[in-house]
């Protein structure tokens, strides 16, 4: 790269993390081809990627520590901590806790996406009741239900045993599914759209074919197409040959690959970690474009690699036992 700008050496960093939202979308428009497997190794493989992407952000974009404001941010995730495992449940401590650990964060120089990393590792992934607890909890509620309301006494009774299933019917489902499930529209129609708006302004100071064929576009784009499918391919390759891991049920390596290129997708967390790598509007601006042109690249490469592999499949079906033999 340039020297003339130092920050242009942190372009590494910007092909890391995978796009969930547009490589599942590109997987859904090939439906059934996808086996269903393959789509969810896609979504733990990108989640992978975002964290290792998060942990860039915080390892090499970090500035000047403030160690005052650390240590009471890690102090903040112990209390959370503590109080998740001696059962406290109430959101309504919870949240301003986290807002407290958010910008105790960002006062002490470490980017503040790590906040919302650690609290949602913190954030109980199972339920206060199992399923058997719940059914019994549920019908011993449900028996001592009035069946009918004639008096004041009986709607308060009512009302209360109302109350009661509403709660055991919360804690019947973990924390995180809830959160998970209660900002799903938010995220997806709301944060996401203006995440990508705001990291996707493109100001060229050239022609378009300039910035398309610099050092920096040139070298993002290869890390989305050519270095996700050599790296995820390979160290895939080897966790199932050192028996670490094992092949999605139904797959093969044709979808590997093809989950490999799709995973180029990398947009709106790689503009993000564009926004913070480079100081200088010239090479922020080309290191978009690399990123558009390389994650449009890596979804058509993992389209064409699934449909080629299904019409290989019909071609071999189609054909006649002679033809098969030849």
């Amino acid at each position: 790269l340039n020297a003339g700008d130092p920050s242009a050496l942190r372009g590494w960093a910007v092909p890391v993390a995978t796009d969930i939202a547009f490589a599942l979308g590109v997987l859904s428009l090939l439906g059934r081809r996808v086996p269903h497997s393959v789509k969810l190794f896609l979504l733990t493989l990108a989640i992978a990627d975002d964290l290792g992407g998060i942990l860039v952000i915080a390892l090499f974009f970090t500035s000047d520590l403030a160690l005052g404001s650390l240590a009471l941010a890690v102090g903040g995730l112990l209390l959370v901590w503590v109080l998740t495992r001696v059962g406290v449940r109430s959101e309504m401590l919870y949240i301003p806790l986290g807002f407290i650990v958010w910008y105790f964060f960002l006062e002490s120089g470490v980017h503040a996406t790590i906040a919302g990393v650690a609290l949602g590792f913190l954030t109980p992934a199972r339920p206060m009741y199992g399923a058997r607890d719940f059914e019994g909890r549920a019908r011993r509620i449900l028996e001592t239900f009035p069946a009918s309301v004639d008096s004041a006494a009986d709607r308060e009774r009512s009302d209360h045993e109302a109350l009661l299933l509403t709660q055991v019917s919360r804690e019947a489902v973990a924390p995180l599914s809830r959160w998970e499930h209660a900002l799903a529209p938010w995220v997806s129609f709301v944060i996401v759209p203006v995440f990508a708006l705001a990291n996707a302004g493109i100001r060229f100071e050239g022609s378009v074919l300039s910035a398309l064929t610099s050092r920096v576009a040139i070298g993002v784009g290869l890390g989305l197409v050519v270095g996700k499918v050599l790296g995820i391919t390979s160290f895939s390759w080897l966790a199932i040959r050192s028996g670490i891991g094992r092949m999605p049920a139904g797959a093969g390596w044709r979808h590997m690959l093809g989950v490999a290129a799709t995973a180029g997708i990398g947009f709106t967390v790689a503009l993000f970690i564009t926004a913070l790598a480079f100081d200088s509007p010239v090479f922020t601006d080309q290191a978009k474009v690399g990123i558009f042109a390389g994650s449009l690249v890596a979804g058509v490469l993992g389209v064409t690699i699934f449909l080629g592999g299904r019409n290989r499949a019909r071609r071999q079906t189609e054909a006649t036992p002679l033809e098969v033999m030849t």
